[in-house]
């Protein structure tokens, strides 16, 4: 295993190569800066975009690799937390040179900006994406009370 290179599971944004160059640490502490809120490093975690249409939140997350028993979403009012596993797969035979798929534990959590209706989520997993769809609650109307 001492001869195994592995490299560090963090994606870097397209400008750092990792050579400080002539912006010295500036790429460096700006990737730290938009690492993901969970506060997980980012080989950790997992790509995600969320569409707002009138009536719901469209999310499409990058999961390649996995199984759909592997896939875990749980919906607290307006949390909505995606976590899943990658098991290290390796072949029996031979020797491993070079390591940089992240494995283990990948989560993303994220808030809402309007209650969803638990109920009504979808979710489809097909060729490593993962589809969300979720319902807005329609919002409360406000009533005024007459005191008498």
């Amino acid at each position: 295993m001492d001869d195994l290179l592995r490299r560090a599971a963090v994606t870097r944004a397209p400008y750092n190569d990792g050579n400080p160059g002539r912006f010295g640490l500036l790429p460096s502490l700006l990737e730290e800066f938009f690492q993901p809120a969970s506060g997980e490093p980012r080989g950790a975690s997992f790509a995600l975009d969320i569409e707002e249409t009138e009536t719901a939140y469209q999310l499409t997350a990058d999961l390649p690799g996995l199984e759909k028993s592997d896939i875990a979403i749980d919906l607290h009012e307006n949390i909505l937390t995606i976590s899943a596993e990658r098991k290290e797969e390796r072949g029996t035979d031979g020797r491993l040179l070079w390591h940089e798929r992240p494995t283990g534990k990948l989560s993303r959590t994220v808030q809402l900006p309007q209650a969803v209706d638990a109920d009504a989520v979808k979710a489809t997993y097909v060729n490593g994406m993962l589809q969300l769809t979720m319902q807005k609650l329609a919002a409360t109307k406000t009533r005024k009370i007459s005191v008498a």
